[in-house]
């Protein structure tokens, strides 16, 4: 193993130790987050896999594969992301209508808040 190896494989398992630690209640990103930290050591440890699959998969080189997953997985995370933010825009305006509609005072009254 060279040294890149063995600091690549170190760093995946941190990052995987963290996401299973971090994700306690969340067993399928636990699970996604097992199977990449998995795959990405394989990867390591064997460059020659990715070029096999790719070729098999009609890919000129593993790189090209792999930036071509990575591009995908990408914009993937900024999706879930986008619509979680949304979610969560939506969640602060009913949290602010509800507050302001049970705390409205009538006209000429001086407010509580």
């Amino acid at each position: 193993m060279i040294p890149i190896q063995a600091i690549l494989v170190g760093l995946l398992l941190v990052a995987a130790i963290l996401c299973v630690w971090s994700l306690r209640f969340r067993l399928i990103m636990r699970i996604v987050s097992l199977i990449l930290a998995g795959t990405g050591i394989t990867f390591v440890l064997r460059p020659d896999f990715s070029n096999t699959l790719a070729k098999m998969l009609g890919v000129g080189r593993g790189a090209d594969l792999l930036l071509y997953l990575f591009s995908v997985s990408c914009i993937y995370a900024l999706l879930v992301l986008y619509v979680r933010q949304r979610e969560l825009r939506r969640q602060v305006t009913q949290l602010a209508r509800s507050f302001a509609l049970g705390h409205a005072s009538k006209p000429g009254e001086k407010s509580i808040a």
